[in-house]
């Protein structure tokens, strides 16, 4: 992490107070926000605008990313082939039940 030295900077009123632990904690902020973005990409939505189409989107970009984090863990020797199984069915009946609750044909 760089270092980045600023002054103290207040009105006669004190309404603003820069300091170097604001700055910090904003580099923070962005630094998990990019690994967030990298961990859990998503792609944008393109098809019919319906609310529960988007709900459901969502749902389902969010079942591929664990199963892909299942299987490298499996394919890494992490975890067993049954306990990965195991895993991915149970996203599976998640997704299936999310699908109903949102009246997804």
């Amino acid at each position: 992490m760089s270092s980045l030295y600023l002054y103290l900077i207040t009105t006669t009123d004190n309404r603003i107070l820069i300091t170097n632990q604001e700055i910090t904690m904003r580099q923070e902020s962005d630094l998990l926000s990019e690994i967030c973005d990298f961990l859990y990409p998503r792609s944008s939505y393109y098809g019919q605008f319906k609310p529960e189409y988007l709900v459901f989107n969502a749902n389902l970009q969010e079942f591929a990313q664990r199963v892909n984090y299942i299987c490298n863990l499996q394919t890494g020797g992490k975890i067993s082939p049954q306990e990965a199984y195991k895993q991915i069915h149970s996203l599976w009946k998640q997704l299936k039940q999310a699908k109903k609750q949102l009246e997804i044909e």
